[in-house]
């Protein structure tokens, strides 16, 4: 009778399920509550099933308890439990339950759950005995068998261990390479049976192919293979047998050879005689020495499933077969690639003849071969060598040139070409003579270069003028060098490169560079006018504020002052020339600026002359400083004017022009982007080529001597580079002449400036101490006389020490500290700075007779000071003074 072990911890539960139990007529082997004691119970009694309740109380559960049963002792277990969650499933599945009953189950159920989990356990054990009997067969047998699959080996028996040298360990191992154990050229055979299998496409069970054992020893094998897999899944189980002596008796047949041996191994070439299934039966040494290969190991294989490259094996077949046949012609000689044991390729000159035997059968073929493959590379490599050249030759971007010991060009390249603008057809052939290319002065330099050069001479690269197909002039450097063929000298290799452009570039750096010097002498000649004409104006003014001076006194004190203003508009002009004025820009409209200076041109250039306006409608802003731009038009119109004497037509216009990269490659001083253009354009003489690179150098002119300053064109020039553009004329003569002045265009609109004025009256201070610095003791003198006669207390000082020094004795008595920048032990600027540290709201002025880089007004205008440029008129001085000390000026804080 079935024996049934209950497992519950609720006792009428357990009385239930035990009444039931007895009641479908089966032996309850005991009831139990906890877990130990239900596997005490089941060791004693070997119950034939256990009903388990899932959750008993203690330290075990029903799943451990029942995982422990099943291990131990191979008793089926049935869960019982009042839970129906997925939680619940999930965790009884670990213990592989053989049935699952929830609570509250009726009689019925319980039988049935039972039944089935009886006979589950019955048929899993009749399974198990069933692969026993098998495996003793399987385990015993003469034949290597094993079973594999995608993933590598799932079972392998001893013999097979012992035919590979394998244990079954090492076999089953997940890392283990299945492939190492089959022969390398024998790899891609058994991978194509098993992609076949994988296929499911019809082949011969039985096939060969060699094994590698452990030791490495090779063996020829014979597998049958039987498919048990699944359609998505491979499974093969096979079984191989050792056939290695059998091949080798097949092997035997040599008598031939042996006899013809010692005279094939002395051949320069291979011999290869093969059978008429293409095996190879005979190989002299030198071709093992050409295969790499041993002879043992190319006797038996057939030729072109081993020593052939797969891309050629079938069609070497077919022609094979052809020679066999008696009745078809072949080719005794061929060449083709054969593959060594080193996977490298030769090419092979072949002369072929086919044995027959005494009945005029084809059996076989006798095959000398020479290696080619050396000399073939040769060739290729000349040839590639030659290609190479001729691509480098016809793509280099520099011209190159063989001409001959006699000057006819032999060959030249596309960029030869592009630079003479002739096509090849019309310069190979011909001297480079007659061209017209080289002048005929020249022509005798050519020869002599290419005498020193046939004499080994070393000839240094030179500068050349040649005249193009289309006229055009352009200057080339060349290098000129001997060319060798066959280790002779055989032509001049000419290699040239246009520097047309580069030397444009270089005459137009050098004219840089000497607007550039010629601008630092203005700036430093300025500096000295400016602090000389500061004192002389000042002084000027301090005499014509004294009321005693009679009348021709005043009138020559008046003259003195107006030399000096004029003296002080040449500096001026000198400082915008070299760019070193410093500005006051601010956003303005360079229409207006040009209509309100209309009428005073108008009286300027007279009658004679009929000027027009015409301005673009809603041109951008510009930030200008707007008394340099109306200098750049006046002097515009006044070199207009002077160019047209006899009276003639003068055009002012404005328009917005959009720079792109194009335009800056043929200007390289111009910048990609909007600009707004000025053209001043004149009806007049014009400009001869000849003079029109130097028109904008100071004091160059081209009026009688004693008219004009030379200054004007240059003062432009400056102005217009200091404002970030550029400037181009065009001229021919007797055409007139167009300037072109471009400023970048601003999009912020002009905003409303309100000018402040303080009158005169208001000038004079009250007894506020300022502390002047200034090392120039003329300017220092004049100064300190100004300020004092109209109302304020003035201590000097010449450099920093001093000034230091007298601060530091009365540092809160101060009201402005009036300082020159460049002072001769350092900055005013640095002076300044270390001040402001201890008082924070000291009023300050700077005042510079240096040009931008000295006088440093970029950083004095970042740091919010206010300055006074040298030469400066008393009123103005007075003037910005009193504003400062009136809070005019933004606050320190």
């Amino acid at each position: 009778m079935v024996k049934i072990l209950i497992v519950e911890d609720e006792k009428v539960v357990a009385m239930d399920i035990q009444n039931t139990v007895k009641t479908i007529g089966y032996e309850v082997a005991a009831t139990v509550s906890v877990g130990e004691e239900a596997i005490r119970k089941a060791e004693e009694s070997r119950p034939d099933l256990v009903l388990m309740d899932i959750v008993l109380r203690g330290e075990m559960d029903g799943i451990r308890t029942a995982e422990k049963i099943r291990q131990q002792f191979d008793i089926p277990v049935v869960y019982l439990t009042a839970y129906g969650d997925e939680n619940t499933f999930s965790k009884a599945k670990i213990s592989k339950p053989f049935g699952y009953i929830l609570k509250p189950f009726d009689e019925r159920e319980l039988h049935i759950n039972i039944e089935i989990a009886l006979y589950r356990h019955q048929m899993e054990r009749k399974l198990m005995a069933s692969e026993a009997r098998y495996r003793g067969v399987v385990e015993n047998a003469y034949d290597a068998i094993y079973i594999i699959t995608s993933e590598g080996f799932e079972y392998v028996n001893p013999a097979f261990e012992q035919l590979s040298g394998y244990t079954a360990e090492e076999v089953l191992d997940s890392n283990f390479d299945f492939w190492q154990t089959i022969y390398s050229e024998d790899r891609t055979f058994v991978k194509d049976r098993m992609t076949a299998r994988a296929k499911r496409q019809s082949l011969p069970a039985a096939y060969q192919f060699r094994l590698i054992t452990k030791s490495g020893a090779l063996k020829t094998i014979e597998a049958t293979t039987v498919d048990i897999g699944t359609a998505d899944a491979i499974r093969i189980i096979g079984i191989i047998r050792d056939i290695t002596e059998r091949k080798n008796m097949e092997l035997a047949l040599r008598n031939e050879r042996d006899r013809a041996q010692n005279y094939l191994d002395i051949a320069g070439v291979m011999i290869l005689a093969l059978n008429e299934n293409a095996d190879v039966t005979l190989v002299n040494e030198k071709g093992c020495e050409i295969l790499g290969i041993d002879e043992r190991d190319v006797l038996g294989k057939n030729w072109f499933d081993h020593f052939v490259p797969e891309e050629h094996r079938e069609q070497m077949k077919a022609q094979f077969i052809l020679q066999m046949d008696q009745d078809i012609e072949f080719a005794e000689y061929t060449e083709s690639e054969i593959v060594t044991s080193t996977k490298k390729r030769r090419t092979i000159a072949w002369h072929h003849r086919v044995l027959k035997d005494g009945s005029g059968k084809s059996v076989g073929t006798l095959n000398s071969g020479e290696d080619i493959s050396e000399r073939l590379q040769a060739e290729l490599a000349l040839r590639f060598n030659e290609q190479k050249y001729r691509m480098l030759f016809d793509l280099s971007p520099t011209s190159i040139t063989l001409v001959s010991l006699d000057g006819k060009i032999l060959d030249c390249n596309a960029a030869t070409q592009a630079i003479i603008g002739l096509p090849k057809d019309k310069l190979v052939g011909r001297s480079m003579f007659d061209l017209g290319v080289i002048q005929k002065d020249e022509a005798i330099r050519y020869m002599e270069l290419f005498s020193q050069l046939i004499a080994g001479e070393k000839i240094m690269p030179f500068e050349a003028k040649i005249t193009t197909g289309n006229n055009i002039t352009r200057w080339i450097e060349v290098f000129p060098s001997i060319f060798k063929s066959a280790n002779k000298l055989s032509a001049i290799q000419m290699i040239a490169r246009d520097i047309t452009d580069y030397r444009k570039l270089k005459s137009q750096l050098l004219q840089s560079q000497k607007m550039e010097a010629i601008g630092s002498l203005a700036g430093g000649v300025a500096h000295d006018f400016n602090n000389l004409l500061t004192a002389i104006t000042g002084y000027t003014e301090l005499l014509l504020g004294e009321a005693s001076l009679s009348d021709p006194v005043r009138s020559d004190l008046g003259e003195i002052k107006q030399a000096a203003d004029r003296a002080a508009d040449l500096t001026r002009q000198l400082l915008a020339f070299s760019r070193r004025q410093p500005l006051q820009p601010k956003i303005i409209d360079l229409n207006l600026t040009a209509a309100n200076m209309s009428k005073m041109l108008n009286r300027l250039i007279g009658e004679m002359i009929e000027m027009e306006i015409s301005l673009q409608p809603n041109l951008p802003r510009i930030k200008a400083d707007s008394v340099q731009i109306e200098q750049v038009i006046m002097n515009l119109a006044i070199n207009a004017h002077d160019a047209m004497p006899e009276g003639g037509k003068l055009l002012i216009s404005t328009r917005l022009t959009s720079i792109d990269e194009q335009y800056c490659r043929m200007y390289p001083y111009a910048s990609q982007g909007d600009f707004v253009c000025l053209f001043v354009e004149d009806s007049g003489t014009g400009i001869d080529k000849s003079i029109m690179k130097h028109i904008f150098e100071p004091f160059f002119g081209t009026k009688a001597p004693g008219i004009g300053t030379g200054l004007g064109l240059s003062v432009v020039y400056g102005i217009v580079k200091q404002h970030g553009g550029w400037i181009n004329v065009y001229s021919e003569q007797g055409q007139g002449a167009i300037f072109k002045a471009y400023f970048p265009a601003f999009s912020i609109t002009q905003e409303d400036e309100t000018q402040v004025t303080i009158s005169l009256q208001k000038l004079k201070g009250h007894g506020e101490k300022i502390l002047l610095i200034e090392d120039e003791m003329t300017v220092r003198d004049f100064v300190a006389r100004a300020l004092e006669e109209h109302g304020y207390e003035v201590q000097k000082a010449g450099d920093l020490k001093t000034a230091e020094k007298l601060y530091n004795m009365q540092k809160q008595n101060y009201s402005l500290i009036f300082t020159d920048v460049v002072l001769p032990d350092g900055s005013g600027i640095q002076l300044v700075n270390r001040l402001l540290k201890h008082r924070n709201n000291l009023k300050i002025l700077f005042c510079s007779g240096y040009t931008e880089k000295k006088s440093k007004w970029t950083l004095i205008r970042e740091q919010g000071f206010r300055y006074i440029q040298k030469p400066y008129t008393l009123t103005g001085l007075l003037q910005l003074i009193k504003e400062i000390l009136s809070g005019v000026d933004s606050e320190r804080s």
